[in-house]
Parts: C-alpha cells; structure tokens; sequence
C-alpha cells in the first residue's frame, strides 16, 4: 500500500466551523422573523376560512423546516470541528497537539 500526505490548513477549517456556526444563528433569527410575520397574518389579516387553515399547515412547514435547516448547520460544523481535532491528534507528534476551540 502507498502512503497518502495529505495537506490542509487548519485555519481554513476552523473558519468554516465558525462560518457554519454563524449560518446557523442568522438561518435561526431569519426564520423565527418570517414564522412571525406568518403568525401576524394568520392571527391578524387571514383570521378563518380555508386560507387560514392552509396558512396554519404552511406555519407548521415552516417550523419543521427551520429545525432542519439549523440542525444541519449545527451537524456540519460539529463533523468538521471532529475533522480538525482527529487530524490534529493524528499529527500530533510531529506537529504537536494545539488548542482548538468549537464555536
């Protein structure tokens, strides 16, 4: 079997854990605001009928949606904070083991 050097910099992943992190919050805000102005409309402007009952199917959409989304967020950025501390174990004798936080 041959042997593999794989090359990458740190910083570059670390950014992109904090970048996901940051996704995560603003995805979060966005949505909770948008299920807000939902939520106003519904209570508010649509308050019976069909549409209404649609508006409340499409709210709970929404909701389910915004779990996902951030929970992905919150998944990629904890897989690639992993990345960076395994590698970083691996190459810790030659490199020595550094200080990595996770956001």
């Amino acid at each position: 079997m041959g042997q593999y050097n794989l090359m990458f910099e740190q910083e570059e992943f670390t950014e992109l854990v904090r970048l996901y992190s940051e996704l995560a919050k603003v995805a979060d805000r966005q949505m909770n605001e948008y299920q807000m102005i939902l939520d106003i409309i519904n209570t508010n402007a649509v308050i019976s009928g069909e549409l209404h009952d649609k508006l409340e199917v499409y709210e709970d959409a929404v909701h389910t949606y915004q779990s996902i989304l951030g929970e992905s967020f919150r998944e990629m950025s904890k897989k690639l904070n992993e990345f960076v501390r395994d590698v970083d174990e691996a190459d810790g004798d030659i490199y020595g083991i550094g200080t990595y936080e996770a956001y």
